[in-house]
């Protein structure tokens, strides 16, 4: 089964889709870039954190999680996770192409009881078995763990600790919007100051309240989608670098260039030759299943 469609450019085609599992400590230590920065990704996405503390932000409000949290966040929707030194567990990928019967509800769960603690980590490891073993059957095995995963928070909604979301104030639902139309328009070229006005609001506001509610000002926010799209296009294109910059709205690369070696240490160049001494990386550190 293939997808056309991309969560980082629309020309950038994505591979058949694979069900991906990685523990919460490669993700660290090998792609925390990615998972720190908002986006939205065309797989629902399941953390289950058996050690360790960091924050979720999804839809521009943040939340702080501990151990024992399981987090679950539908295709689509915009977030992101600050994940601390030593936490441990595991990040589940389930792309929605696959057509799992999934909730267009986010959720994030302390899970109190040590029988559930067991039954989740004992759903994490019957996939990672699977994951290994590649016999046949394997993906409709663990697409029937997924399902199990879904029924356990089905059931436990009254835990949720976004269910207030519905009620969120004022300012957290302006960043969510400012947010998700960064997700939609990041490589147009727009300004801080052209969303602020389409949310009818200064530019001093929108910075104001999303620093208060994501801990990022409204252009950090802007600049981290651009840059983390622009990482990862070096990663997996061969585009030239000034086409790059033109295809995520600059009219100038050094610009484009001075941007992207202030967020990351390296200029764009340096950062791709960097990439190519081990060229698919993250496609190797998510085990994946077809």
């Amino acid at each position: 089964m293939n997808v056309s469609e991309s969560n980082i450019l629309p020309s950038a085609p994505m591979p058949a889709e694979k069900v991906r599992l990685v523990s919460i400590a490669r993700v660290f230590a090998e792609d925390g870039w990615r998972v720190d920065n908002q986006r939205g990704l065309p797989s629902h996405v399941f953390l289950w954190f058996t050690k360790g503390q960091g924050r979720m932000t999804i839809d521009g409000l943040t939340r702080g999680y501990g151990p024992n949290t399981l987090i679950y966040v539908p295709a689509f929707k915009v977030h992101a996770c600050k994940i601390t030194r030593g936490s441990m567990g595991y990040a589940l990928f389930v792309p929605a192409a696959l057509d799992p019967d999934m909730s267009a509800l986010a959720a994030q769960i302390k899970v109190l009881s040590i029988f559930d603690q067991g039954q989740i980590t004992g759903y994490f490891e019957q996939m990672s078995r699977e994951t290994a073993a590649s016999a046949p059957g394997t993906l409709r095995a663990i697409l029937s763990y997924v399902s199990l995963l879904a029924v356990w928070i089905e059931r436990h909604l009254d835990a949720n600790e976004l269910r207030e979301d519905a009620d969120k104030s004022a300012s957290a639902r302006l960043v969510g919007r400012y947010i998700a139309m960064v997700e939609t328009d990041f490589a147009s070229g727009t300004t801080v100051g052209d969303y602020a006005s389409k949310l009818s609001v200064t530019t001093t506001h929108l910075t104001r309240v999303c620093r208060a509610q994501t801990g990022k000002s409204a252009t950090k926010l802007l600049h981290d989608r651009i840059v983390y799209a622009a990482r990862v296009r070096l990663e997996t294109t061969d585009i030239r670098i000034n086409n790059l910059a033109e295809s995520l709205g600059f009219s100038s690369a050094t610009y484009f260039s001075r941007l992207f070696s202030s967020h990351t240490g390296q200029s764009p160049r340096a950062f791709r030759n960097a990439g190519s001494q081990s060229k698919g990386r993250h496609a190797g550190v998510l085990t994946g299943v077809q």
